[in-house]
């Protein structure tokens, strides 16, 4: 008897996903012998030990549908009257997939057996091609060399995405790194557990948790072409949590890195630049316990999972080593009220303790803070399963964090920076103790309608619910701040408000609903809309007194910020059919709108931090400031001195796709996507206290990048010296800066297949540009659209600001591939390339009436600027499995940066002697080797 299970259309599945966040199964069931329909078949979905789960029977057209189902294997039981019965096992689904079934069944022959077994052959799709980007299951997450956490798996394996900081094998542990998707800004990324929304609603980007890698059962990036039920215009980080079983599992694993499992890749280049060291590894030890089973009456599942790791490491040009502690637990009941009614409940929760934040070259470790964060969530879910066509899903949550970063014990002296180079000894700039909680309600339902035998409708639709509460709590040591220039010469005195004790609110309600047509399998049309509207706003609140203030009491503001938009998504996939396997065509269109940063709030609020800068009068040069040592006043900043245009307009993103996908038979697939993003009427600060008009051009002669005079790259540049009448007059208006913009082109392609049943492989390359105006400097929180910073402030931070943001890379290609070897071997390799980081040349400007600063002497990236150099990793895994009796063990060698490479990460930019040596400030750690064991019952 033939079987086919085909996919409705041709797709990679990792590009899926759905408002409900589960899949679906729907079949077509026909007569082998005269291919008729046969209808009212029935069929039984079981879960993977046999226990019968829900029932349906084929229509006219002999197709059955289960929606809402989660991601899971199941096996699919068919019977009708006179015909053989047959069991399709290991059917997977995954969330936003279908997984199709085509079958052809006989009638029943004496001489034929009654019941046929077959094994499912195909994989989960999405006929719609939505929420383009990559899915990482465990078997996927565990394969693959990878520092457990999931800022790592996408550096290594996602094509579109770049990380702020290289994590070779989990050095950045503690700290939540950020993600740049399509050279996007990292401001505008969202974050989801269990489809319920943990971004940080003070700075969007981040999440509300420190997600535990064994807690994990799928993690999913979309990074373009966003279903109607995403709000984002960056990626959406989608996690989902591991569910129990009816059988007792329990695993138990410990992995270890450090001395003496490391390299040196110290060579003569970083020793003639004054390195004595690399970054690298003390000691990281980190364990790991799961248990999962069924309660008493075996009606409710559990699992839950407990985690600790910790990471002592060696910073070049730091007098400490810096520790990070991690502890994690999760706790996951799943049970049924009735036989149409999941339940679901989750509390989860980690403690971060970094012993030194912010711990980099020529820092002191008493400027650095101790770091003591905490993180929860609690959630429930229900789903109502009224037919195989129609499911309602309602989820609560409550998602809280309290990043607390104090100062180091022992402190006597204020903050002292050196101007440009960022020394620091003293105390910390700034510590602050924050308390950042979102509270979800998501109501959404999804249906299936057929129209005729040629055309039907899945239907998605819901309303998201959030209210959002940030306090930050700032304080600054004695209230200064002391800023030297040149080298430890007296420049600048910076007095603030401190402590600060602001306080935003944020409400959003998102109304979304999408309609995913398919006619006759030859076209799948997508029409979607999300309506969100944001409101921030200050309650009442008080900050006590300090140094330079008095307490100070605000009543608070209604409406700082009130946005009401509509956003449209189209799509449009057209199956193709020839003679080296099967083509879809993909096109789109969607709309964005930005999503309300409760900090913009800060801009309204009088109590947010802010200060005083003053030129520093050292009368008696004993390098310690004194009252009365405050010199002209060069400027103010912060809330006290800033405003919202009531006439504040929301920023938007327009993404335009155009792909295709094509599949040589089933084991291998390749995709190429072009894609165009336009950010329009983005949100600055606009100095209106201090107007352009009242600077005065200078001209200044700039020796170049080689820093010699009289050759080719000299040049003359214009900066301004400002009026000293209005010096400190400072007013900052947040506001849409006329041609603020951002832009992203870009070619991403992939080839993917399997190794028969023994592995797989993913090869990805992509080509793009990603420009916009940033602000000076050449960081993550300078050179990048969605970070308010200095712009606008004045007619010098305007020069040359227009170029390549910080999460360009031109080029970027990443291989993933996974071998069952010989001898019971299993090979997982990641190797990734990056073009270098974009950096400009900096000038620093000395004599003018507002003191020294700086400008970009050049763009950033090219045209015209530079990069650092390129960066390769090579990981590879090796690992091997022994079974004793009920009892698994696997034993693993993961080898990070495998070719020992040091390459530059980032390089001195500022002009001078030192320029033309590109004298690296950070490069890759050595070749770390991690050894694990994992045992399973």
């Amino acid at each position: 008897m033939p079987f086919m299970a085909t996919a409705l259309c041709l797709c990679l599945c990792s590009s899926a996903l759905a408002q409900i966040r589960s899949g679906s199964i729907q079949g077509k069931i026909t007569n082998g012998q005269d291919s008729t329909a046969a209808a009212e078949a029935e069929v039984v979905l079981q879960d993977s030990h046999g226990r019968d789960l829900l029932q349906s029977k084929t229509n006219a057209a002999g197709e059955f549908l289960f929606l809402g189902l989660p991601a899971a294997r199941y096996v699919a039981r068919i019977h009708k009257k006179g015909f053989a019965t047959c069991i399709i096992e290991s059917i997977q689904v995954q969330d936003g997939c279908t997984s199709s079934i085509v079958l052809e069944i006989n009638q029943t022959k004496s001489a034929e057996p009654a019941t046929v077994v077959l094994a499912w052959s195909d994989r989960p799709s999405d006929p719609w091609a939505s929420d383009q980007g990559s899915r990482f299951d465990g078997p996927r997450m565990e394969s693959l060399p990878s520092a457990r956490d999931v800022w790592a798996l996408l550096q290594n394996n996602d094509v579109s995405t770049v990380i702020n900081h290289l994590d070779e094998g989990g050095f950045q542990t503690g700290v939540p790194l950020l993600v740049g998707v399509h050279g996007g800004t990292w401001t505008q990324n969202g974050y989801r557990w269990d489809g319920l929304n943990i971004t940080d609603p003070y700075s969007p980007g981040k999440p509300l948790t420190y997600p535990d890698y064994s807690s994990l059962q799928e993690f999913r990036i979309s990074g373009a072409s966003h279903s109607a039920s995403i709000s984002v215009p960056g990626a959406e980080l989608q996690m989902n949590s591991r569910s129990g079983d009816k059988r007792f599992h329990s695993e138990a694993a410990a992995f270890y890195t450090g001395n003496p499992l490391q390299s040196s890749n110290l060579d003569r280049r970083l020793q003639g630049f004054g390195f004595q060291t690399t970054p690298h590894f003390s000691r990281f030890p980190e364990g790991e316990l799961s248990l999962g089973d069924s309660l008493p009456g075996r009606k409710w599942l559990f699992f839950s999972t407990l985690g600790v790791r910790h990471v002592s490491r060696v910073i070049p040009d730091f007098a400490a080593q810096p520790t990070t502690d991690v502890y994690s637990g999760l706790l996951r009941l799943d049970g049924k009220l009735r036989a149409q009614d999941q339940l679901s409940m989750l509390v989860s929760g980690q403690i971060v303790k970094n012993s030194n934040l912010n711990a980099a070259s020529g820092i002191d470790p008493s400027s650095t803070l101790l770091g003591n964060d905490r993180y929860e969530l609690v959630q429930g879910h229900w789903t109502h399963r009224r037919s195989n066509s129609l499911v309602w899903d309602l989820r609560v949550g409550f998602s809280h964090a309290s990043p607390t970063d104090t100062l180091q014990a022992g402190i006597t002296k204020p903050s002292s920076t050196r101007l440009f180079t960022g020394e620091l000894t003293g105390a910390a700039p700034v510590e602050s103790d924050s308390a950042l909680s979102r509270f979800s309600l998501l109501g959404q339902g999804q249906a299936f309608h057929a129209g005729s035998s040629r055309w039907n409708h899945q239907l998605s639709f819901g309303v998201d619910l959030e209210e959002s509460l940030a306090t930050e709590e700032r304080r600054v040591f004695q209230g200064l701040n002391l800023l030297l220039f040149p080298g430890d010469s007296p420049s600048e005195v910076a007095e603030f408000n401190s402590p600060s004790h602001a306080k935003q609110r944020l409400r959003d309600i998102s109304v979304f609903a999408e309609d995913r047509m398919q006619v006759a399998h030859r076209l799948f049309l997508r029409f979607g809309m999300n309506v969100d509207s944001s409101d921030t706003f200050l309650p009442h609140q008080v900050s006590g007194a300090g140094a330079f203030v008095p307490v100070r009491e605000f009543g608070g503001s209604k409406g700082v910020a009130t946005w009401t938009t509509v956003s449209p998504r189209l799509g449009l996939a057209i199956p193709l059919r020839w003679r080296t396997g099967e083509s879809r065509l993909i096109a789109g269109y969607s709309r964005y709108y930005h999503v309300l940063p409760a900090s913009y709030a800060d801009y309204a609020n009088p109590t947010a931090l802010g200060g005083r800068l003053y030129q520093w009068n050292d009368i008696n040069h004993d390098g310690l400031f004194q009252p009365g040592e405050e010199g002209t006043l060069l400027r103010v900043f912060g809330g006290p001195y800033s405003m919202v245009d009531p006439n504040l307009k929301r920023p938007f993103t327009d993404e335009f796709e155009f792909g295709l996908e094509h599949e040589f038979g089933r084991r291998l697939r390749a995709s190429a996507m072009l894609l165009q993003r336009d950010t329009k009427r983005l949100v600055h600060t606009v100095n209106v206290g201090v107007p352009f008009s009242t600077y005065i051009p200078v001209k200044i002669f700039d020796t170049g990048d080689d820093n010699i005079p009289g050759t080719g790259d000299d040049q003359t540049l214009t900066v301004y010296n400002q009026n000293p009448s209005i010096l400190g007059q400072d007013r900052y208006l947040l506001t849409n800066p006329h041609g603020l913009n951002a832009s992203y082109k870009g070619l991403e392609t992939n080839l993917a297949g399997n190794l028969s049943e023994r592995g797989f492989f993913s090869l990805s390359f992509t080509a793009y540009k990603s420009e916009g105006d940033g602000n000076p400097g050449n960081t993550e929180f300078e050179n990048d659209p969605g970070v308010t910073g200095s712009l606008f402030d004045n007619p010098n931070t305007l020069i040359n600001s227009r170029g390549r943001l910080f999460f360009d890379r031109a080029f970027v290609g990443k291989i993933a591939a996974y071998y069952q070897a010989a001898f019971g071997f299993h090979l997982g390799t990641a190797i990734s390339y990056f073009d270098g980081l974009p950096f400009g040349r900096e000038l620093i400007i000395t004599g003018l009436n507002q003191g020294p600063f700086f400008v970009m002497a050049t763009p950033r990236g090219e045209p015209g600027g530079f990069r650092t150099q390129y960066d390769l990793n090579f990981d590879q895994r090796i690992s091997r499995e022994f079974k004793f009796g009920g009892l698994r063990m696997s034993v693993l060698l993961d080898i990070f940066n495998l070719l020992n490479l040091n390459h530059s990460l980032r390089e001195y930019d500022i002009s001078g002697p030192l320029f033309p040596q590109r004298r690296p400030l950070e490069v890759q750690n050595p070749r770390a080797f991690r050894l694990g064991i994992k045992l399973s019952y």
